[in-house]
């Protein structure tokens, strides 16, 4: 646990829905009279990436309709070759076109409730996430990650003392990771 500054207003990518900081009553020591905190916020993936990313997409795919169009007017065997060589390329546009598309639609939703950190992307399925005792979690923290080419990135990590979960992956600006790792910790009651 490290010994942290107030909370700071939201990066503008980070949308707080719902924030009740815990809240502890003392009457005594022995009837301290603990609620637990509740948060709700998200963030956008949308990255200008992703509408150049898009436009290869589109591009690429362009290029595959041409081919099998022009592979289905073709008889015999040279037409059934032509169908059959593109299928990684059929796939890559697949993968691409939705990686495209979950970037410019996404958001990262993490919710603390009831008990449970729970951590989930929408609309489009996407993997990672997951949920998680609260009483379990003894910090949360950001850890740096290699990315192609070199660049950096961050993840939000939440210490569960028998292992390390990771909570969100992506972030490219190590501030936006550290204030949502404040504000979770802070909604634990962690941030001491």
């Amino acid at each position: 646990m490290r010994t942290r500054e107030p909370l700071r207003d939201p990066p503008p990518e980070v949308q707080i829905l719902r924030s009740v900081l815990p809240n502890r009553d003392s009457v005594g020591y022995r009837q301290a009279a603990r609620e637990p905190g509740a948060l709700a916020l998200c963030w956008r993936w949308f990255r200008p990436r992703h509408v150049a990313t898009l436009v290869f997409s589109m591009l690429w795919d362009g290029f595959l309709v041409v081919w099998f169009t022009i592979a289905a007017t073709l008889p015999g065997p040279m037409g059934i070759a032509m169908m059959c060589c593109p299928i990684v390329h059929v796939l890559a546009g697949l993968a691409i076109t939705y990686i495209a598309v979950a970037g410019l639609l996404n958001r990262t939703h993490v919710g603390l409730e009831d008990g449970w950190l729970s951590v989930h992307h929408e609309p489009l399925p996407w993997p990672g996430g997951g949920r998680y005792p609260a009483a379990e979690i003894r910090s949360v923290g950001v850890r740096e990650q290699r990315l192609q080419r070199g660049q950096v990135g961050y993840e939000l990590v939440a210490d569960l003392g028998s292992r390390t979960a990771v909570l969100a992956k992506g972030f490219r600006d190590r501030a936006v990771a550290e204030y949502i790792a404040d504000l979770i910790e802070a909604h634990l009651d962690l941030a001491d």
